[in-house]
């Protein structure tokens, strides 16, 4: 079977709707409303809007890997 740059093409666009159409819908976070009457509802509202950044989690724990790993190898080389 031969496979020429067309067939190659077809495959990388089938795979990438495929991933288009399977991937998760990205969130929606509720709008920040600063005349909300009840303190309590606007806490609810804003209380998981800053759980936290995954991609600066992930930067951090790569820098403590990486400080963890750096004083690893130069206990092994006194």
């Amino acid at each position: 079977m031969k496979l020429d740059t067309t067939t190659i093409l077809l495959g990388v666009a089938a795979v990438a709707a495929v991933y288009l159409i399977t991937r998760p819908a990205t969130p929606t976070l509720p709008t920040y409303n600063p005349y909300l009457t009840n303190p309590s509802a606007l806490n609810a509202i804003n209380a998981g809007n800053y759980a936290g950044n995954p991609t600066a989690q992930d930067i951090a724990a790569g820098g403590s890997f990486l400080t963890g790993a750096g004083s690893l190898i130069g206990n092994l080389f006194p």
